[in-house]
């Protein structure tokens, strides 16, 4: 391992493979050429890992093309003129069609993915007497904060009522759906 001094950085260089030099000190810079690694020390003390390499490689090996193979696909699912029960893998929701007054069931919060999830008239039909309400899963004890409650649901709704528009939610606490 060589060093390099620069005023008052440190710079440290290995080409052993697979070899993680000891974490940095302070003003410490250390850099493992072989695995094309920058390591250097966060402001807790432990070190921080960064790939050297161009993003077409990490793209194709390591922990950012593992996470990006685990992820949950986003997915537009499209409802034609009925009630509809989301499911965590949806995205967006859009009503494609819509002849009749509809409700839209949100899925359980706590089981949702942390992203968001749109409910949207893509028909362009909806209106006060043709509108999309939108209500938390039936069983799930969950709410939609500050959502008004529809008599006829006896739960809290987000209405659209206009053609076109549309709603997005988030995970909030235990139970709670955020409309944004």
């Amino acid at each position: 391992m060589g060093f390099l001094v620069d005023g008052e950085a440190r710079v440290a260089f290995t080409n052993e493979p697979g070899a993680v030099p000891q974490p940095p000190d302070n003003g410490e810079v250390k850099v493992q050429q072989a695995d094309a690694l920058l390591i250097t020390r966060k402001a807790d003390g432990t070190p921080r890992f960064t790939d050297l390499r161009p993003m077409e490689e990490q793209l194709e090996v390591g922990p950012l093309a593992n996470a990006l193979a685990n992820a949950v696909p986003a997915t537009h699912t499209s409802v034609s003129d009925a009630n509809y029960q989301c499911l965590s893998s949806d995205a967006q929701v859009g009503m494609i069609t819509l002849t009749a007054p509809r409700v839209i069931s949100l899925p359980d919060v706590d089981t949702f993915p942390f992203r968001d999830l749109v409910i949207a008239d893509e028909s362009g039909a909806c209106s006060e007497t043709l509108s999309i309400k939108i209500r938390p899963g039936a069983g799930t004890n969950d709410t939609i904060g500050g959502a008004d409650t529809d008599p006829a649901l006896g739960v809290g709704v987000v209405a659209l009522s206009s053609p076109y528009q549309a709603v997005r939610f988030r995970r909030g606490a235990a139970n709670l759906w955020i409309r944004l």
